[in-house]
């Protein structure tokens, strides 16, 4: 969506809040159905609010949900409950083909390197 300038036109506001949610929302609404990150996905669920995803959004999301470690901790983080999430996320979110970056955030150097092999 393209915003006029303030000046020539009035602002396009959408009719619902339009947001991005981080791996770890998607992780905590998996293994806690009660938690406020499950609430924001009910929402999205009931088209109350939009989520956004891109390409490289849904991969982080599928790396960091398949990691092995995640795995053994989380045992009712399953492959059918991450694929469905991912799929659910894919078709109903609005996907965005080109992403800018405006800005880069130094990786936290507590985060854990991607595993080899799943």
């Amino acid at each position: 969506m393209t915003l006029p300038s303030p000046k020539s036109e009035r602002a396009i506001v959408p009719d619902k809040l339009v947001v991005v949610v981080d791996t770890n929302v998607l992780l905590q609404s998996l293994f806690n159905d009660l938690g406020p990150a499950s609430k924001c996905l009910s929402y999205f669920r009931r088209g109350e609010i939009d989520v956004v995803v891109s390409r490289e959004t849904l991969r982080e999301a599928r790396e960091v949900l398949t990691r092995s470690k995640l795995r053994s901790r989380y045992p009712q983080l399953t492959d059918e409950k991450v694929e469905s999430l991912i799929t659910f996320l894919r078709y109903r979110g609005i996907y965005v083909r080109d992403v800018q970056q405006w800005f880069e955030y130094p990786r936290d150097p507590n985060d854990e390197l991607p595993e080899s092999g799943h």
